[in-house]
């Protein structure tokens, strides 16, 4: 009687213990990492030394977080949730801010938005911004912020002989759903003309060689899709300007 019960002891304690296992497997595998930079948005202009705000939230995975910072121009600027930065203490132009974040069990998630650095001439470009959020005129379906941005790009690039690319259309996080068309443009600047386009999305793959293009949800896989601009120009020179968009 005594083995009996110590035998029916070791089994309940075993299967508690497997019962743990499995519940502490599927928390983990049912949680999925998730990052977002919530602060600034996408297409912030810093200027001069004014210190802007970096910050993020992340949900899921298994704590604690690790976090990095970066910029394609200026390379790891942050390993904290949150930071602050000045334009000066940039290179001058475009940026694509990445956020990557890694949790304890080895997910990692990414973020990446778009801001513009200028130290110089920054009366100039506030106003010319100011002017342009108050009295732009869309007649033509170029939203305001569209608008913004290419004059933005257009000071800091104007002097720089360098190929540059932007993607101006649509917005970073837009959703695409449905059959409406949605139009991906370009702003290309710099190097030796002619330029080359290739649209690609990490899912589907090639897109388009257009400068610009329309698209619709219905042709394409649904989730999360990095829309990747490369430009080539007649010297050999490329630039990359890359999104991210949802289609439902």
């Amino acid at each position: 009687m005594i083995c009996l019960a110590l035998i029916c002891a070791i089994c309940l304690g075993q299967l508690e213990r497997d019962e743990k296992d499995i519940d502490a497997t599927s928390v983990t595998n049912g949680s999925q990492l998730s990052a977002q930079i919530t602060s600034p948005a996408s297409g912030h202009i810093l200027r001069g030394d004014q210190e802007v705000v970096f910050d993020s939230v992340v949900t899921g995975g298994k704590e604690p977080y690790s976090y990095r910072w970066s910029s394609n121009v200026d390379g790891t600027l942050s390993s904290d949730k949150s930071f602050t930065i000045k334009a000066i203490n940039l290179t001058g132009g475009e940026h694509h801010i990445i956020l990557d974040v890694k949790d304890a069990s080895g997910q990692s998630a990414e973020r990446t938005i778009l801001i513009w650095a200028t130290s110089d001439n920054t009366s100039q470009l506030s106003e010319k911004v100011t002017s342009l959020s108050t009295n732009y005129n869309d007649a033509s379906g170029q939203s305001a912020q569209e608008a913004i941005s290419t004059a933005v790009f257009n000071e800091t690039k104007t002097n720089n002989s360098n190929l540059s690319t932007r993607i101006i259309s649509p917005a970073d996080g837009y959703i695409l759903s449905g059959d409406k068309e949605v139009v991906f443009d370009s702003l290309a600047l710099g190097g030796q003309e002619p330029y080359s386009y290739e649209w690609s999305s990490n899912l589907d793959g090639i897109l388009s060689s257009n400068k610009s293009f329309n698209q619709s949800a219905i042709s394409l896989t649904k989730g999360e899709h990095h829309i990747i601009l490369e430009v080539k120009d007649a010297s050999g020179q490329s630039a990359q300007s890359t999104l991210i968009a949802w289609v439902m």
